[in-house]
Parts: C-alpha cells; sequence; structure tokens
C-alpha cells in the first residue's frame, strides 16, 4: 500500500515538472520512485516512470547547458563579458552536459530493467530509444570537446606528440560509443513500431536518428517522416524535419514546400532547421523562385525570423544586381565577338580583292585607285 502511494505521487509529481525542464524538479520524483523499488525491486512501472525521470532531467540539463552557452555568446557578443567569465560559463555549461550524458544513462539502465519485466510496453521502447538518442548526442559534444581543446592545446604548443594522440584515440572512442548508441535508439524504435506500427512517436524519432548527418540514412528517414504524417498530417515538428532531410538530399524546392507549411501551422521559425540554407541556395540559382518567395512572405510575420528575412532580401537583390552584371557582360561579350568576325571578314574580303562592307568583287580601276569598298560604300 505504501509504495503504490508513492508510486502514485511520483507520478503525479513527474507529469507535473516535465514541463518545467528544471532538473532539479526532478529529484523528488526520483527519491520517492527509489523508495518503490527498495520495497519491491521488480515493480515494472516504478523503474519505467524513474527511467523517465531520469530522462526529463537529462533533458533539463540539457537545456540549462544550452541557455548558459547562448547567454554567454550574447555577453561575448555585446563585449560584457571578459575571458575569466567566458571559461567559467563554458566550464559551468560543460558540467551541465556531463550531467546530462550521466542522466540519460541512467534512464537507459532503469528501462532496460522495465524491459526485462515487461518487453511488450511499446512505450518504454520509444523512451529508451529516446534516452540512447540523447546520450548519443551527449557523447557526439564530448568527443566534440576532446578535438577541440586537444587541438587548443596543440596551437599554444602545450600538447606532447602522445598527448595529441591520446586525445585523438579517445575522441574516436566516444564517437563510436554515439554510433553504437545511435544504432541501439533505432533499434529500440522499431521495436516499438512492431508493437504499434503507428506510432507516430517512434516514427519520428526514427527519423531523427536516421538523418543525423553521421547517420545518413536519408532516404529510410525520409519514408518514416512521410508515414508520421499520413497518421498526422499537421504535425509542424515532423514537416521541418522532413524538410531538414530534403535539404540534405539537395531537393531545396520539396524542402521549401515543407518549411512553408511548418510555419503556417506554427507561427514559429527554428533557427537550428535548415530552412536558410535551402532558401539561400534556391534564390541563389532563381530569385524569382515562388516556393522560395512563399517561404519569405511566411517569415515577414514571424516575430524571431526578421534576420533572416533581411538576409534574404539581399540575397534577393545581390542575385537580381549579379544576373545583371552577368546580362551586361555576356551582351559585350556578344559585340566584341562580332566585331571581331567583322574585322576578320573585311580582311578576307580585301585579301580577295571585294569590297571589305559587302564583298562584291572590285573592278580593276577601283583596284588601281586603291579603292577598298565598292562604289555603293564609298
Amino acid at each position: 500500500m505504501r509504495g503504490t502511494l508513492k508510486l502514485r505521487q511520483a507520478e503525479t509529481m513527474l507529469t507535473s515538472k516535465e514541463d518545467l525542464m528544471v532538473a532539479s524538479s526532478f529529484d523528488d520524483a526520483i527519491v520517492d520512485l527509489t523508495r518503490v523499488l527498495e520495497l519491491d525491486a521488480r515493480h515494472g512501472e516504478a523503474w519505467q516512470l524513474r527511467g523517465r525521470a531520469y530522462w526529463g532531467k537529462g533533458k533539463a540539463l540539457e537545456s540549462e547547458a544550452e541557455r548558459i552557452e547562448a547567454e554567454a555568446s550574447n555577453r561575448a557578443r555585446t563585449g560584457k563579458s571578459s575571458k575569466s567569465d567566458q571559461i567559467a560559463s563554458e566550464a559551468l555549461a560543460n558540467k551541465k552536459y556531463d550531467a546530462c550524458g550521466e542522466a540519460f544513462g541512467k534512464a537507459i539502465a532503469d528501462l532496460t530493467r522495465a524491459l526485462e519485466l515487461n518487453d511488450q510496453v511499446g512505450e518504454v521502447w520509444q523512451l529508451r530509444g529516446y534516452a540512447y538518442w540523447e546520450k548519443g548526442k551527449a557523447l557526439g559534444r564530448e568527443a566534440g570537446r576532446i578535438e577541440w581543446e586537444a587541438g587548443l592545446a596543440e596551437e599554444r604548443g602545450k600538447s606532447s606528440k602522445t598527448a595529441q594522440i591520446a586525445s585523438e584515440a579517445l575522441a574516436n572512442k566516444k564517437y563510436d560509443e554515439r554510433d553504437e548508441a545511435f544504432g541501439k535508439a533505432i533499434a529500440d524504435f522499431t521495436r516499438a513500431l512492431a508493437i504499434n506500427p503507428e506510432d507516430t512517436g517512434a516514427l519520428t524519432f526514427r527519423g531523427e536518428v536516421l538523418s543525423h548527418p553521421d547517420v545518413g540514412r536519408f532516404s529510410e528517414a525520409y519514408a518514416d517522416f512521410t508515414r508520421a504524417l499520413a497518421l498526422s498530417p499537421n504535425d509542424a515538428y515532423v514537416l521541418e524535419k522532413r524538410g531538414n532531410v530534403l535539404f540534405w538530399m539537395k531537393n531545396d524546392e520539396a524542402a521549401l514546400h515543407d518549411y512553408a507549411y511548418a510555419l503556417k501551422l506554427s507561427g514559429f521559425f527554428n533557427p537550428d532547421s535548415f530552412l536558410p540554407t535551402a532558401l539561400e541556395r534556391v534564390l541563389l540559382d532563381d530569385p524569382e523562385n515562388k516556393p522560395a518567395l512563399e517561404v519569405l512572405n511566411l517569415l515577414e510575420s514571424v516575430a524571431n525570423a526578421k534576420g533572416v528575412v533581411e538576409w534574404a532580401k539581399k540575397v534577393i537583390i545581390g542575385r537580381k544586381l549579379l544576373a545583371e552584371k552577368q546580362a551586361r557582360q555576356e551582351q559585350e561579350q556578344r559585340e566584341l565577338e562580332k566585331q571581331k568576325a567583322q574585322s576578320l571578314q573585311r580582311q578576307a574580303w580585301r585579301q580577295a580583292g571585294c569590297c571589305e562592307e559587302c564583298g562584291t568583287p572590285l573592278g580593276f580601276l577601283e583596284k588601281l585607285g586603291g579603292n577598298s569598298r565598292c562604289k555603293n560604300h564609298r
């Protein structure tokens, strides 16, 4: 009875805290669920809920780290932070990222225990898949940080050859672990879909992993996002993700169609999407492209897209000016080629004893008089 009460309290607390995205807010739920598991180590629902709590804590820590980085970047850009402030912010963000990876690891462990007790719950497969996905991204960040720090040490002359080799080996190990985590995420989402083929969450998340640049299985990702949209046509998030896949597949116009529909539905521009680059590539090729201009028109009314709109308009103006310049240069080149051809023709006619203007053969007296043109062109 006591364990059941703690379980329900933890579940209620967890549901109320998930939207807050504050890491510490998940700790009470984790404590309560740990007490339930101390009473009954085979309580599958408690393992599932604690795994969910650790997953929520990991996401919250990730958000906190991103916020610290964004604030530090803004202060640096406006000249409101010293070098020591930047180093402190970077250290704090890295600490949050490390804790985030640890939380996802704990989520994976708890959800694995839940699946050992009951492997027929699609939601648990999906959640563990998402935890593996997040863990993989955390490992990728860690590998990138190791490479960056090693590069900085080498640049400053504070790194030996042995240290560089060790750093490279450690970074590669982290990348291998990341790839393994991504593979496990795909496998878990596939298991969730075997239980429920119409699970749009599993389709979407599997599509996200498949479309990661270091996985690069874009055709499969496109198929997953398309299936998800067939089940839920007005999902702006999935439309944007499919737009990103189309961007990677270099189908920019189709990508812009998806981005446009997503903008219509959400009214929000995601700065992490590839919309700006797809827009640039299309506008550089054709500044009058209708899908591109439609996206630009939609962005006009989106509050956080002002910079993209201004930049895109500059691209259009620049492309038109470039097109006009190219047209002038081509016309000038044609004129030069025409003049050159005419000059060669005149020379050939003169050498043949003909009028250099029309090619009419000149008479004996005209030649004797030194005329190079017939009487009609003198």
